[in-house]
């Protein structure tokens, strides 16, 4: 028994040792095709014509390929894009990846997405690849659609807002603010056709665009009957302004919901309105510590006037109004 033992864990060991050498010897021979093409793909991305390069090229392999791919830096022009994507047509690595993205296998279509991604490709396939059943696919996709914003593409990317798992669904929002000021129109139709998760995603995703065609919206929706919805509403109004934007911010400071009140007052302090000062100093006990400690970052950002509250909260009665209050105040004073 103890010879057998001795033969499996012999045969255990020279079998680790056989696949770390062999390993050793794939890294060193893709490191040097790797040597080999870089100045290629450099050079191809110049002249994507050039045959005699491009069969070199495909010589190296597939992994040296992508590799080499996946060195590139960035690159915004349109023209060094389509470089990229002819150069990678050429080797096969789109069509490649095309096939992948019609798998039943979700891994491999998560590869393929991926790759069209690295290679800018698949403007054929990868819109409707937006809803795949796959989360990891549709947080892909995404990424992929920020160098495409093309109408039918935002429309699509707005649908998925109410993409019931928050990793995608924080991938569009992502996705929307790297597309910037283009993404706002189809944010704005897009309210219509989604629900309040989907609401709320494209309202803070407006907020931090400041866009001006989301005012409206944004007063309309900080009624709305879902608390997330009212809450992003009120994140709109406070990076917009104006009056009916504070008017409509000091009633939600009343909501019956703490991270609606918390916008509110997050709001009204990055509008340095300090004309709400005094409607601020009852949240300062409110139960919840986030709107709490949220009404005094605000009252700290209104100046002197926000500061005088923060004083008589000091020397008031109730105990979490002073706590906070002193914490405000005793940060300010350390900043200044």
């Amino acid at each position: 028994m103890a010879l057998l033992e001795a033969i499996v864990l012999t045969a255990l060991v020279v079998a680790i040792l056989g696949h770390a050498v062999w390993a050793a010897r794939g890294d060193r021979l893709l490191e040097r095709r790797m040597r080999i093409g870089r100045p290629l793909l450099g050079a191809l991305l110049d002249r994507p014509a050039d045959e005699p390069r491009i069969r070199i090229l495909r010589r190296l392999g597939r992994r040296a390929q992508i590799r080499l791919f996946a060195e590139l830096e960035p690159r915004t022009e349109v023209a060094q894009q389509d470089a990229v994507r002819d150069v990678a047509s050429r080797l096969g690595i789109v069509a490649r990846a095309a096939r992948g993205c019609r798998s039943r296998w979700w891994w491999r279509r998560l590869y393929a997405t991926r790759l069209l991604t690295l290679v800018d490709g698949g403007a054929y396939i990868m819109p409707a690849l937006i809803h795949d059943p796959d989360q990891l696919v549709r947080t892909q996709v995404a990424e992929w659609a920020a160098l495409h914003p093309d109408a039918p593409t935002l429309v699509a990317l707005i649908g998925l807002l109410d993409d019931p798992t928050g990793i995608a669904r924080f991938a569009v929002m992502d996705t929307l603010l790297r597309i910037g000021p283009p993404a706002v129109p189809a944010l704005v139709l897009g309210l219509a056709y989604v629900g309040p998760a989907g609401i709320a995603s494209a309202l803070l995703v407006g907020a931090r665009l400041a866009a001006p065609e989301l005012l409206e919206p944004g007063l309309t929706y900080a009624v709305h009957p879902d608390a997330a919805v009212r809450a992003a509403a009120a994140a709109v109004l406070g990076a917009l302004g104006g009056l009916d934007a504070v008017r409509m911010l000091g009633n939600l400071l009343d909501d019956p919901e703490a991270e609606v009140r918390q916008a509110a007052s997050r709001g009204l302090g990055e509008l340095g309105h300090w004309q709400s000062a005094a409607a601020l100093l009852p949240l300062l006990g409110d139960p919840t510590f986030p709107v709490r400690r949220e009404t005094a970052i605000a009252l700290t950002a209104m100046g002197d006037p926000g500061a005088d509250i923060l004083r008589r909260a000091l020397g008031g009665l109730d105990r979490f109004a002073a706590d906070i209050a002193r914490q405000a105040l005793g940060a300010a004073a350390e900043g200044s």
